[in-house]
This record gives structure tokens, sequence and C-alpha cells, in this order.
């Protein structure tokens, strides 16, 4: 008997081929947005980890602010007061920016240029691709070496050139290359990726000396970070001589802050449009309650018929959900299966999983679906079975 009905349905599909494409086309559209929409709510997500991840979570970044009366007082001086009066500070280093023009292999070009002491990579979690980060000693003697970001040297050399031991000129000076960075990471607008990183000593001595530094401190521990950010800020307050009612020239930016701000942005994004989409879907099911009710009614010949031959009511039911059914489920795995293959394909295309898939939308998408499809069939669906013969024959 079920395979009957199973036969009914998949005729009645047929006969009304318009009709059951529009639908399919809806499910399959519906199924592919939402999984889509996840994948790239997921590697939104990923970015910013891998945006922070550098950092550590106790990581406090303090940048230079100039008023409308006068320049920031934010200098390194700062960091000595800082350490003897703080309590929760462990970790501290100057951070200044140049630009200037590296050459090599007779290319020239525009990059920039940090400085900072051997403490900060005690805060960066930077990935070794070769070479060795500056030492100590380096850093007391001003030691003309280099550590460049992998776009430089795939620049100005190839992606794969062993550069370390290599000499490389900022401006007029010629600076040995001891490290390469394998990493991809952001500083405001600067990217450490086209860069080059020297010991501050040795950029103050022989780059250019600059008055805009931002200050690195790291906490000495997550509890306390609350407790460091308001002691760093009155030691600055206090420090630049600042009275109440003044602008501060200074702001204070705590990682932790940051990260859980822009995750809870980018996954509250990805929340509400999977919430357009429910609801959209929503409404498209009340759509579809409609068209079955007129489905029905354009059947009522159909369904004469089969009563006519002794069909009971849960045959005529049962046929109206096979119906449902199939184009639920089986479209809808369709529709799942386009958007991980265009994941697949985006993937594989850039190198990178930019797009992050995620079994468990998936399955959500393929329920959803199915619930809100098989909610708009089913009224429509019983009203067909109960429906009285005479009537039929009206």
């Amino acid at each position: 008997m079920l395979l009957d009905i199973t036969k009914l349905a998949t005729k009645s599909l047929w006969a009304n081929r318009l009709r059951t494409f529009l639908s399919i086309l809806w499910i399959i559209i519906g199924v592919f947005t939402i999984v889509l929409v996840v994948a790239i709510g997921k590697w939104v997500e990923k970015l910013i980890d891998e945006q922070f991840k550098f950092l550590s979570v106790t990581t406090i970044i303090v940048a230079p602010i100039d008023t409308d009366i006068a320049k920031s007082k934010l200098s390194i001086d700062d960091i000595d007061t800082v350490i003897k009066e703080s309590k929760h500070i462990k970790v501290w280093t100057p951070f200044y920016m140049w630009n200037r023009a590296f050459t090599a292999n007779s290319t020239t070009k525009q990059y920039n240029v940090f400085g900072w002491n051997t403490q900060f990579n005690d805060i960066l979690n930077f990935k070794l691709k070769s070479g060795r980060f500056f030492t100590e000693d380096e850093y007391k003697r001003w030691d003309k070496v280099v550590v460049l970001g992998k776009n430089v040297v795939k620049d100005i050399y190839w992606e794969w050139a062993d550069v370390i031991g290599k000499s490389i000129n900022l401006g007029k000076k010629k600076f040995k290359i001891i490290w390469v960075l394998d990493t991809t990471i952001t500083f405001g607008n600067f990217s450490f990726d086209d860069s080059g990183v020297m010991p501050v000593t040795t950029a103050n001595k022989f780059i250019a000396k600059t008055d805009q530094v931002y200050l690195f401190f790291n906490a000495d521990k997550l509890d306390n970070m609350t407790a460091a950010l308001l002691e760093l800020k009155n030691i600055l307050v206090k420090t630049h001589k600042l009275k109440e009612g003044d602008s501060e020239d200074f702001l204070i930016r705590d990682q932790w802050t940051i990260l859980v701000m822009a995750k809870l942005v980018a996954t509250g994004t990805t929340y509400l449009l999977v919430a357009v989409w429910a609801i959209v879907l929503l409404v498209s099911g009340i759509w579809v309650m409609n068209v079955m009710f007129a489905w029905v009614a354009e059947r009522k010949k159909e369904i004469w018929i089969a009563k006519a031959v002794w069909a009971r009511e849960k045959d005529i039911l049962s046929q109206f959900l096979i119906e449902a059914i199939f184009l639920t489920i089986f479209w809808a795995m369709i529709g799942i299966f386009l958007a991980e293959s265009l994941v697949f394909l985006v993937n594989v295309r850039t190198w990178r999983e930019y797009l992050v898939r995620s079994n468990f939308w998936d399955i959500l998408a393929l329920v959803f679906a199915f619930i809100t499809w098989i909610t708009s069939w089913v009224y429509p669906s019983y009203k067909a079975a109960k429906l009285d013969v005479v009537e039929a024959l009206k």
C-alpha cells in the first residue's frame, strides 16, 4: 500500500511540474542561503580570532591622542613611572612606527618599520618561519638587524626565498635580515606582513627619532585586568598633570574587551541573518500553505476517484505528506550539497579556509526547512483527506 501511495504521489508531482519545480527551487534556495550565511559568519569569527590571537588577553595598549590645545605627552619615559607605581603590570615595551624605502636586488618599495624592545616578543605570539628574534645584546648595542614580514620578502625577493643572513637597505643604511615573520596580523591600519621590525634603539639611532610612541603592557593575570586598567589610567593622568575636566592625551585599550566585543558583533550578525532567514522561511511557509489549499481544490477530482476505489482518509493524507517529504528532505539535501560545494571551491581556489563549514548548522537548516514545509502541508493535506465525495463532485 505504501508503495502504491508513493507512486501516486510521484505521478501527482510530475503532473504539476511547474508548481513542483517552483517549490523545489524555494527549498533549495532557502537551505543554500542559511548554510552559506552561517559559513560566512563562522569565517568572520575565525578571522577575528586570527587577528587577535597574536596578543595575550592581558595585553593593554596605550595610544597617543593629540588634544585640541596640545600634542600628546605620551612618551617612553612613562614606562618607568608605570613600572614603579603599578602593582599589576609585568611586561612592557615602547612601540614606534616609521615608513621607509626597502631596497634589495635593484627593487625599492615603501614599507612600515616597527621598533620595540625584546619584551615585545613575550606580548606577541608570532609564528617563526625562519631565523630568530633579536637578542637583548643586539638591542643594547644598536645592532643593525631587521625582521621582515612575509610580504616584504615576497615582493622584493620571492615567496620562498632564503633571505636569512642577507642584507637589505633601509634608506642609505644596510641591515642584516635575521628572521621572517609567518603570520597575518594587523595593528590599527598597519600590517606586520608589510613591515620590517628592529630594536627600537637601532631605529632611533639609524632610522629617525620620533615622539609618536605606543606603549604595550601585560597585566599579571586576567583577573586583575580591571585593576590594571584603572591604575594605569590614574598613573598617566597624574604623570601628565591632567586636571579634572581636561581631555586625556592617551587612549587605553585592552585586547580582552576588544576581542569579546568583536566576537559578539560577529556572532550577533550571524544570528541576526539567521533570524531574518527564519522569518522569511516562516512567511514563505504560510504562502506555501495558501498555495497548497489551491492545489487541493484543483485535485478534488483525483481525491474523489481515490475515495471511489475505497481509499481511506489516512491514505489520502499519506499521499500528500509523502509529496511534502519528497519535496523537503531530498531537495533540502541538494541545497546543502550545493552550499557545501561552493564553500569547498572557494577555499580550494583561495588556498585558505575563507568559509567555515558547520555540520550542526547543516542539520539545523535541514530540520528547520523540513518542519516549516511539513507544517505548511499538514492542514491542507488533512482537509484533502476529509473532503467529502459529494463536495468533490460539486
